[in-house]
């Protein structure tokens, strides 16, 4: 409310309606708690996709190994997949269901193709007409709407108990956390990602208590090694 009122007031300062915009006070807004699942709910997760929404499992498969945002996904076209080098390029994002030609951050590098995706996407059958024929994940023919693939995560997930993880949490963010407590550098995540600040891979890359555990237990192997030597 605080940021939409500073907003009216400058518009109002540049129209010639006040002098002046009175000072803000800075307001900090606390980080919301970590919100990401470890591979194994994951699993349990995308099979039950599988065996109820079988014709989205891929999409959503792709999603979780190669940790594009939902938009970015559903506007992948076949000629920014790169089978020789094994690499995807991200260079159209959807808005809504207004395709745009540049992901939400301009950066058009590519990413590694996960070798489950490249087999999977090898055993895709191609359209040869029609005016989504470029789209690699289709929903009846068309490109998939903003809300369809949440609407079957949230669906699973109820009938899971699996509570307060929507899909791009349960996808891309459980992706930068996962690797971060498999010992990946913070900045190959934010390249995997393609994060412009790292301030933006350091919201993703959570720790589980048994990752933080390794600090007693490498302090202990280091004084077992301690001993020997003496």
């Amino acid at each position: 409310m605080m940021g939409l009122l500073h907003k009216i007031l400058i518009d109002a300062k540049r129209w010639g309606y006040i002098v002046e915009v009175p000072n803000f006070p800075a307001i900090t807004v606390p980080q919301a708690p970590p919100k990401w699942i470890h591979e194994d709910l994951q699993e349990v997760i995308l099979k039950r996709i599988k065996e109820k929404y079988p014709q989205h499992y891929n999409i959503i498969l792709f999603m979780r190994y190669q940790g594009t945002r939902p938009g970015e996904t559903r506007a992948l076209m076949w000629d920014c997949v790169d089978f020789k080098d094994e690499q995807i390029l991200i260079i159209r994002a959807y808005d809504g269901n207004t395709l745009k030609e540049f992901p939400k951050n301009k950066i058009a590098e590519p990413i590694p193709m996960h070798p489950e995706i490249k087999e999977m996407l090898l055993s895709f059958p191609r359209q040869d007409i029609g005016k989504f024929k470029n789209f690699v994940f289709l929903c009846h023919g068309r490109p998939y709407g903003s809300n369809r693939l949440n609407v079957i995560w949230k669906k699973v997930c109820k009938e899971l108990g699996v509570e307060g993880v929507n899909l791009y949490q349960g996808t891309r963010h459980s992706l930068a956390s996962q690797t971060a407590n498999r010992g990946v550098s913070e900045a190959i995540i934010g390249k995997m990602l393609r994060h412009k600040d790292p301030k933006s891979t350091k919201q993703y890359a959570h720790y589980r208590t048994s990752t933080l555990r390794l600090i007693w237990s490498s302090k202990k192997k280091a004084e077992g090694e301690k001993v020997e030597n003496v």
